[in-house]
């Protein structure tokens, strides 16, 4: 997604596994990115052309063992809740850099 503040990319894996697990593959595998945040990928949506990929993990921590998962590819409401440890199919890592 480009825009007049940043360039942010959203890279989706279909292959998933826990929550520790997928945010160390985010930054092996992408070059030092993070698992997405839920506003990047509201941003993503806002933006349009972009629709989230049911069971997949993102970055956001609800408490000590659950993050949030994307449960749907409703732009309006894609989030629920799961234990850490659970596996999932997917996830998404994020990357952005600042235009300056």
């Amino acid at each position: 997604m480009n825009t007049a503040r940043s360039l942010l990319c959203v890279y989706h894996e279909n292959f998933g596994t826990n929550w520790n697990l997928s945010a160390s593959d985010c930054y092996t595998f992408y070059g030092g990115a993070h698992l997405c945040r839920h506003e990047e990928i509201r941003r993503a949506c806002i933006a349009g052309g972009f629709t989230p990929i049911a069971n997949s993990w993102i970055a956001d921590r609800i408490d000590d063992d659950d993050a949030l998962f994307i449960n749907s590819n409703d732009c309006s409401n894609f989030d629920g809740q799961d234990g850490v440890g659970a596996g999932k199919t997917g996830k998404y890592c994020c990357s952005e850099w600042p235009k300056y």
